[in-house]
């Protein structure tokens, strides 16, 4: 009821921007829907690992995981920030992995669910280089993210889905806070193209700063919370899936590669100055929080990591191990 009450809420915000944008978003929601529902009655009916398939097919409808991914580049290009923030940073899907089908889908098909996540991923990233616009190059770096957490759910490894969870976490801080920042700039500055640089980092060091740190975060790399958790999930499937690790890898290096090449149009090129102005106390505030989380998470990843399962050989009673 809760995922209906989400889904209806963004379609009357897309209503309100364009019905025709409204309609393509509930074509890709509302089979994700009745796929709960018929779930939800498999489930009822005693049959969990076909209650199990349907949820996952729902939950790659939600997350936008290929094939069905289509809609958030389309409510990215035109739906306000803050609707697709509160969209897609929670992942409601992915608690709902973990609480109902995380251990119930068959192994062939969690296998073909994890070659589709980490497919999304790879392809997530490599089409992301090839935006002029900024809203979609962001939109598909958020498509490769969402890949990767479906690839590493589907892990038998529980190093590989601490990873996935972790990776879950904090994109749910970093993607939001990549999204706000550049909801921030493109409120000072209009459209945001990526085909000349038109910025100026000496007048917006706040601003650029906060991108281009929650980018690095939202992607995994060195320095922040999110290369803890997409070390964790590399170490935990490189056995299970050798050949796509390769492949999560080179996503993450390709979005690595947009994010910088996002801020360097963005916040360079120009010496002078159009008027806009820096980040706002209330705008500095939530961003330095988000910041503040995914460095501290980097520096000291064990206050957030759970610790490794120990073996099991303790002390049972009369001196015996077990």
């Amino acid at each position: 009821m809760l995922w209906g009450l989400s889904v209806g809420l963004l379609a009357r915000g897309l209503g309100r921007v364009d019905g025709a944008l409204r309609a393509a978003f509930l074509r890709y929601q509302l089979p994700g829907l009745a796929f709960a529902a018929a779930g939800a009655g498999l489930f009822a009916a005693g049959r969990t690992a076909d209650g199990a398939v349907c949820w996952r097919v729902a939950i790659f409808c939600r997350e936008a995981i290929a094939p069905f991914h289509g809609w958030l580049p389309l409510v990215a290009g035109r739906a306000p920030l803050g609707l697709l923030a509160a969209f897609v940073g929670p992942q409601l899907g992915v608690h709902a992995h973990l609480a109902l089908v995380a251990d119930a889908v068959p192994h062939a098909a969690a296998h073909a669910f994890a070659w589709a996540g980490g497919a999304t991923a790879v392809i997530g990233a490599a089409i992301g280089l090839a935006q002029t616009d900024a809203r979609a190059a962001i939109a598909w770096i958020v498509v490769s993210q969402t890949g990767l957490v479906a690839f590493g759910l589907e892990n038998a490894s529980d190093v590989g889905r601490t990873g996935a969870v972790l990776t879950w976490q904090v994109s749910a801080i970093a993607v939001t806070g990549f999204l706000m920042a550049a909801a921030a700039l493109e409120a000072r500055r209009g459209a945001l193209s990526l085909r000349d640089p038109g910025g100026s980092f000496a007048r917006t060091p706040r601003m650029a700063t906060a991108f281009l740190f929650l980018g690095f975060a939202s992607v995994g790399l060195p320095l922040t919370l999110g290369f803890v958790a997409e070390d964790l999930l590399v170490q935990g499937s490189v056995d299970e899936f050798p050949t796509l690790v390769f492949g999560l890898l080179l996503a993450t290096a390709l979005n690595g590669i947009n994010v910088l090449r996002c801020f360097f149009t963005l916040f360079s090129g120009k010496r002078d100055h159009i008027g806009e102005q820096d980040l706002g106390g209330r705008e500095r505030l939530a961003l330095t929080l988000a910041m503040a989380a995914l460095l501290v998470g980097g520096v000291f990843p064990r206050a957030f990591v759970p610790p490794p399962a120990r073996a099991a050989a303790h002390d049972a009673p009369g001196g015996q191990q077990h």
